[in-house]
């Protein structure tokens, strides 16, 4: 039982990530209705810009975490205005179907720009172990989960309190509605598609 147990703890940290990537998608899709394929490849430019801030360009973790995701936020924004936004009349698939083409983009970008071998990066995150019980825990797999919640619980208190999250839903039902509100469809598809770029 403590095997089983060891390994569901080794988990939190990949699936705090796979939160984060699955926010970013339902993000996308409640504010444009489209769901992005491309996800993972904003993530993969978001590691890669990290490396290159933080290994290369020696910048301290956080700002080019920060850094890493500003610059995926505007990646985000290029593509609604650039790519989806050119699609609003075409049907959902055609949309759906761009997002593939923006994955395929960014990865052949990012295999011209930092080639295709496997990049390995010293931690940022503190590494020592805490045990549990029987347990041993990393606290960089804490400090992933902690993250993963409070982006959670803030994603949750914009989409149910705040007036952009509102907005949102107020788009998603009906953009002639959210028009006459003085709510542009395509000001929150875009500000939607940046912080799903973000996360």
């Amino acid at each position: 039982m403590t095997e089983v147990l060891q390994f569901g703890v080794l988990a939190l940290g990949t699936g705090a990530i796979y939160v984060l990537l699955a926010q970013g998608i339902i993000v996308v899709y409640r504010g444009s209705g489209i769901i992005n394929f491309a996800q993972g490849a904003f993530a993969m430019v978001g590691g890669f810009l990290f490396l290159e801030l933080r290994d290369n360009q020696a910048w301290p973790a956080v700002p080019a975490v920060l850094g890493a995701a500003l610059v995926t936020s505007v990646l985000g924004l290029l593509v609604h205005f650039g790519v989806m936004r050119q699609l609003r009349a075409a049907s959902a698939l055609t949309r759906t179907v761009a997002t593939l083409g923006v994955l395929i983009v960014l990865q052949s970008s990012a295999a011209l720009i930092w080639g295709i071998d496997v990049h390995f990066t010293s931690p940022y995150l503190p590494q020592e172990l805490v045990s549990i019980g029987d347990v041993a825990i990393g606290v960089d797999r804490l400090w992933l989960l902690g993250i993963s919640v409070v982006l959670t619980i803030g994603l949750w208190a914009m989409s149910r309190y705040a007036l952009f999250g509102l907005a949102t839903s107020a788009v998603a039902e009906s953009e002639r509605s959210a028009s006459a509100l003085g709510w542009s469809p395509d000001f929150v598809a875009g500000s939607n598609w940046a912080l799903g770029g973000f996360l």
